[in-house]
């Protein structure tokens, strides 16, 4: 991806996402399954609005189901997932609609409170709508009107999540697909890049405020129950809801 950003003097290069990965493959997987011709490259436009063309490597086709891939290209951004490709296979089902699920080197959500629910794959819902939107545009064009089943994979995935903090997290056996990123373009570093000291500062107060928010949140969800009444209100009325957490009668929950 040949688009740059000038911060503080440098000139930096953006990249996109992993997620915009596989929405791009996915996409060039279903229009040749759908038409029967190849496809070397595709175009993709993220949910931001940037337009990407992207190369379309690995293909392999057989009648029911189509594979192929998309290299991630992270840009100047420190990314351990760069240069890696991301495949997605594409088959038709006798459901109609399209389904998402994630095969080798994708993460499995193993605790709850993330975007996915426990057992899913680890491809949160930004990129989960970006496939499935591009895999619907490729149906809608060929007027198909059956189901297609996307199995998004990347062979590298378990090795380069341990890289990560994936597996503490509670993503575990590959990568995650996040998606946070400008909505599918990577800039991150061009945020980080130009930090002076104090904006440093300010940023590890506030991660370590939001760090014990997010642990008041898991221990109090854990070890506690929270108790509302009707009456509570009427008492000393807050908001004018009808029902009221009664903070002052938590009782411990052996687990």
């Amino acid at each position: 991806m040949e688009e740059y950003v000038i911060k503080d003097g440098k000139r930096l290069r953006l990249g996109y996402t992993t997620g915009s990965c596989a929405a791009a493959a996915a996409k060039a997987a279903a229009w040749m399954l759908l038409t029967g011709h190849e496809k070397r490259t595709i175009d993709l436009l993220t949910p931001k609005g940037v337009s990407l063309t992207l190369d379309v490597l690995e293909i392999t086709r057989t009648p029911d189901t189509v594979s192929c891939a998309i290299r991630k290209d992270s840009g100047d951004d420190p990314d351990v997932t760069h240069d890696t490709l991301v495949f997605a296979a594409v088959q038709r089902t006798e459901t109609p609609g399209v389904t998402i699920d994630g095969g080798a080197g994708v993460g499995r959500v193993t605790k709850r409170g993330l975007d996915q629910p426990v057992g899913a794959a680890a491809i949160n819902s930004v990129p989960r709508r970006m496939i499935r939107e591009n895999v619907e545009e490729v149906m809608r064009l060929c007027d198909y009107r059956g189901g297609l089943a996307v199995m998004i994979s990347v062979p590298e995935g378990e090795a380069l999540a341990k890289k990560t903090f994936n597996p503490r997290l509670g993503i575990v056996g590959g990568i995650w697909f996040i998606c946070f990123a400008a909505f599918g373009i990577l800039s991150i570093v061009i945020w980080a890049d130009g930090m002076t000291d104090w904006d440093s500062f300010a940023c590890g107060i506030l991660f370590l405020l939001i760090s014990l928010f997010g642990v008041f949140c898991i221990l109090f969800r854990r070890n506690y129950r929270i108790f509302y009444t009707d009456t509570f209100v009427e008492k000393h009325g807050v908001f004018g809801k009808k029902r009221v957490y009664r903070w002052v009668e938590l009782i411990s929950v052996q687990q």
